[in-house]
């Protein structure tokens, strides 16, 4: 569902951008006519209302810009279609519980991303960077606590702010751990092992709050 959002805000971002460019035609006023007059060629505007090919690109253009211009919140669309279907019925009432699940799912997200960037490692070549991201699944969260109106019920679980401060104590462990431990080595494994799981995290709270904003959340955000 992610994906589906992200490609409905791709195409309406792209009719907008359509709509913008064809502001160019706006200066052609008139078809034009070319003659010929004692050897020269003459440039002259025809002011009639005459049937032309340039009055009909231009009706076309225009009929295409109003459609790309009105105010149509596919967004909006979607999450109240499926919000109907699922909230009005008592059978669906189970998912209301829903937002619990989302703190194990977060945490077998990261991991997973975790596995991938190691195994992107190792097969880019040397000095070349690469990358990826994968925001399909983030999304998708983010718009069922939104279609099951379930925001308030997940922020009340202080989950990003719960891992930050695991995070911290497990550092302060580490660095405990560093002082009596025989193989340092295998400590500053597990301190880089958490860097990165502590970074990716960020990055999905950036990403989820980010996707909050997109599907119009009012409430206050974690």
């Amino acid at each position: 569902m992610g994906n589906a959002i992200g490609f409905v805000r791709s195409m309406s971002s792209g009719a907008a951008a359509v709509a913008s460019q064809m502001k160019a035609y706006d200066t052609i006023e008139n078809e034009i006519e070319i003659t010929e007059d004692e050897g020269k060629l003459v440039v002259a505007a025809v002011f009639d209302k005459r049937e032309t090919p340039l009055r009909a690109l231009k009706e076309l253009l225009t009929d295409l810009r109003n459609q790309a211009n009105k105010n149509r919140d596919f967004t909006k669309m979607l999450v109240e279609v499926f919000r109907r279907a699922f909230l009005d019925d008592s059978k669906y009432a189970h998912l209301l519980n829903f937002y619990v699940a989302v703190p194990a799912l977060t945490v077998n997200y990261v991991e997973h991303m975790l596995v991938c960037r190691d195994r992107l490692k190792k097969r880019a070549q040397q000095n070349k960077e690469t990358t990826f991201t994968d925001d399909g699944f983030i999304m998708g969260l983010a718009y069922i606590l939104t279609v099951l109106n379930l925001w308030p019920q997940f922020s009340s679980l202080n989950w990003f702010r719960s891992i930050s401060k695991k995070c911290t104590a497990d550092y302060e462990a580490l660095t405990e751990e560093m002082k009596t431990s025989k193989d340092p080595r295998n400590v500053h494994l597990k301190t880089a092992r958490l860097q990165a799981f502590e970074r990716e995290f960020k990055l999905l709270s950036y990403t989820f709050q980010s996707a909050r904003v997109f599907l119009s959340i009012d409430e206050d955000v974690e």
